[in-house]
């Protein structure tokens, strides 16, 4: 990397920052600016330094640190990557940072950060692909759907048999909202795999479903996909898809030592290619890896149609761009357009 990637670190324990520091500085594309105790003293830093990206720790600041976030977002947009021990209470936290655009999470507590030294290399996995995030076109997203309400249209598909499947990162959770309050009531079973804590789940499902017409919820093992409903699952869960009956089905799987070289992206989708076929769309809102480009390419030989957005109104594009290259991706769209070819698709009589 030609130039390095200048991060600010906040936290209100010293002994996290020092860890953080040491750590990340023996990166040599990262350059550790400065540090900060609280976000008074933050905004101060990010005004003098100009960082790349921020890394927060709400561990302790709780909601200080996300109007904190929320004031960078409106002033001075940049990456920023949250710190967060993941508890219920700890949740309703971490989803307003990701509705004011964090871009990924550290699910840790501080001691974990501190004796783990993974973490550390994990954190800077995060920080290398967070940097490229375009996190001015989170703010397009939201503005797209928030005043947009949920669609109480009934439509006569065509194609019943068809299932969707949506695939969304931390970054582009927002994102859901546009595509799915767009779908009529009766639109044929949908799936989405979410890179959020399994915690935070059932809490964030709940706190969309209030506003949609859709029935979402968190999956449990043995959910039917079925017409009207939205079923979440966690990219922290391994599951597969099984059919019985002509009815498509979410199940848990042990993580055996079989399947640990694989990541539940890995497994699910290539369980989505071989049960659900050429019956299946599948909607990437930033939610794949570099890992799953091999698993788009049975997904789009076994027959799905795959549908991204464009670069205007994705926050990250690096691994869309790989997918557009080597032709899987059938429809590229702004992402307020998505559902309307989710549906003329669903119209079309197979």
């Amino acid at each position: 990397m030609l130039v390095k990637i200048k991060v600010l670190i906040v936290d209100n324990s010293q002994a996290v920052r020092s860890h953080l520091t040491k750590g990340l500085s023996a990166d040599p594309d990262i350059d550790i600016i400065g540090t900060a105790s609280d976000p008074y003293t933050a905004r101060d830093a990010i005004i003098k330094l100009n960082p790349s990206l921020v890394i927060l720790n709400i561990n302790d600041i709780n909601m200080d640190g996300i109007t904190f976030l929320e004031k960078i977002m409106k002033y001075n947009p940049l990456p920023v990557i949250i710190i967060s021990s993941i508890d219920q209470e700890r949740c309703i936290f971490t989803i307003k940072a990701i509705e004011h655009g964090a871009v990924d999470i550290i699910n840790k507590t501080n001691e974990e950060l501190i004796q783990n030294n993974i973490l550390i290399e994990q954190l800077i996995d995060k920080i290398k692909i967070s940097y490229l995030a375009s996190v001015k076109n989170h703010s397009v997203t939201f503005k797209l759907f928030k005043n947009h309400l949920s669609s109480n249209r009934t439509l006569k598909i065509r194609n019943l048999n068809r299932i969707l499947f949506i695939s969304v990162s931390i970054e582009g959770i927002e994102g859901i909202k546009e595509v799915i309050y767009r779908l009529p009531i009766n639109t044929p079973g949908v799936f989405v795999i979410i890179d959020l804590p399994v915690d935070c789940l059932k809490i964030y499902a709940d706190k969309i479903n209030a506003d949609c017409h859709l029935n979402i919820k968190a999956y449990q093992d043995g959910d039917e996909i079925e017409s009207g409903k939205v079923l979440f699952v966690s990219a922290d869960q391994y599951i597969n898809i099984q059919k019985r009956d002509n009815k498509y089905y979410i199940h848990s799987i042990p993580l055996s030592d079989d399947n640990k070289i694989n990541s539940s992206h890995n497994i699910l989708f290539k369980s989505a290619s071989q049960v659900i076929g050429s019956d299946l769309i599948a909607v990437i809102l930033t939610g794949t890896r570099n890992e799953n480009i091999e698993d788009m390419q049975n997904m789009k030989n076994a027959g799905a149609i795959i549908i991204t957005t464009d670069e205007q109104t994705s926050v990250l594009y690096n691994t869309q761009k790989i997918l557009i290259q080597k032709g899987l991706i059938d429809h590229i769209l702004p992402i307020d357009r998505i559902a309307d070819q989710i549906i003329d698709l669903l119209m079309i009589k197979s």
